[in-house]
């Protein structure tokens, strides 16, 4: 199955170390940077409404990642293994276990290397068909704030061949 990831603003400095972690184990389809400067808040909040977070969550999430100057997101396409289903009590709902364990496994990995660390300021995927369609619809609506890599400093992700 497909899943449409984020790396956060927070972990946007840590971009390729991340990428080399989730292509470890998981086909990267698709790679696009973006900046959101002024914008950033509402396209957060956009992304959260695909999963109908409560407000009070996502307000949380924001005071953490707008003490960061940076702006930029990346967003990723990734192939993961949907065999493994289990019972989250917290989402209180059916899970694919591998791709809980990576989501985890990124944060718990990278919490100690931003400042001002809550949980999922740092890496967000989705876990559904519904928020993949939803997450991907809303990036295309976002396409201005596309970083094209030629004008970017940041380096290019290589995936294994």
């Amino acid at each position: 199955m497909i899943s449409e990831g984020i790396i956060w603003n927070k972990g946007y400095i840590l971009k390729n170390d991340i990428l080399r972690d989730i292509s470890t184990n998981n086909n990267i389809i698709d790679i696009q940077d973006y900046n959101f400067d002024d914008e950033y808040e509402s396209f957060v909040r956009n992304v959260y409404s695909i999963e109908n977070m409560e407000s009070w969550k996502i307000d949380k999430k924001l005071a953490h990642m707008l003490d960061c100057v940076d702006r930029k997101i990346c967003s990723l396409s990734f192939e993961f293994d949907e065999s493994n289903v289990l019972y989250h009590p917290m989402k209180k709902k059916m899970v694919y276990a591998d791709l809980e364990n990576l989501k985890m496994f990124i944060r718990e990995k990278y919490k100690t290397q931003v400042d001002n660390y809550t949980f999922d300021v740092l890496f967000h995927a989705t876990d559904s068909k519904e928020e993949l369609i939803g997450l991907q619809k809303l990036l295309c609506s976002y396409k201005e704030y596309e970083i094209n890599y030629k004008d970017s400093k940041i380096l290019e992700y290589v995936p294994k061949r």
